[in-house]
């Protein structure tokens, strides 16, 4: 618990990686203009926020600052695990959108799996260059943690979509797996035929202890 009057002194000295809402990339953006902690963007002016968060600029400037208005949920149970990137140019080439998808969706698994779930709905969403928002999604059975499988029915999803709407350039992927379940029902890492679990755990493994980047999978190679 922060009582109002250690805000400032609990929350200036974070980074603003750690703010609620800021990606991966944007995050890098931010830094490059030399924020580099929450009390930095809470001080920067608008003519610097701006061209970084657009209309957001007041929200991101007021969590910085501790305001946060929505509702707390502390036992509120997991109903989705997503992972999703905003991408710096648009992309239309399918490979490079098949090769970012399997790496959303390896991100998304790795999240899930460090909570020890499973999903039984695997959807994916898709942003166009003119920001029209789409989502796909299929019920798999059994449920299922293994990263092979859900990056084969995202890229599945996109396939399909990607068919209806060719030569689209798009601004956004997105892997969202839901309808969770506890994995300890089947055991975390059990060899089933056709999993992939042994080669999941070894990747946990290998990124908790070196870092997220330390080995990624082929297939999210662009």
């Amino acid at each position: 618990m922060v009582t109002p009057d250690r805000i400032h002194d609990v929350l200036d000295p974070l980074s603003v990686r750690r703010l609620p809402g800021l990606g991966r990339k944007t995050g890098a953006k931010v830094e490059e203009r030399g924020i580099h902690t929450f009390a930095q963007l809470r001080c920067a002016p608008d003519s610097v926020l701006w061209p970084l968060f657009g209309r957001y600029t007041q929200r991101m400037r007021d969590r910085a600052s501790g305001f946060d208005d929505r509702p707390v949920h502390p036992d509120l149970d997991e109903k989705s695990i997503s992972a999703e990137d905003t991408f710096e140019r648009d992309l239309s080439d399918p490979g490079a959108l098949r090769a970012q998808l399997s790496q959303l969706a390896d991100r998304a698994c790795e999240r899930m799996r460090k909570k020890q779930l499973m999903t039984r709905c695997i959807g994916i969403k898709i942003r166009r260059a003119d920001f029209s928002t789409f989502t796909r999604r299929r019920v798999v059975a059994p449920p299922t943690h293994d990263g092979r499988t859900i990056a084969k029915v995202a890229n599945e999803l996109l396939a399909r979509w990607l068919t209806e709407n060719p030569g689209e350039k798009l601004r956004l992927l997105g892997v969202v797996l839901s309808d969770l379940s506890a994995a300890s029902q089947l055991g975390l890492f059990d060899d089933t035929p056709g999993s992939s679990s042994r080669l999941d755990a070894a990747l946990d493994e290998a990124r908790a202890r070196f870092g997220s980047r330390a080995l990624r999978r082929g297939n999210t190679i662009k």
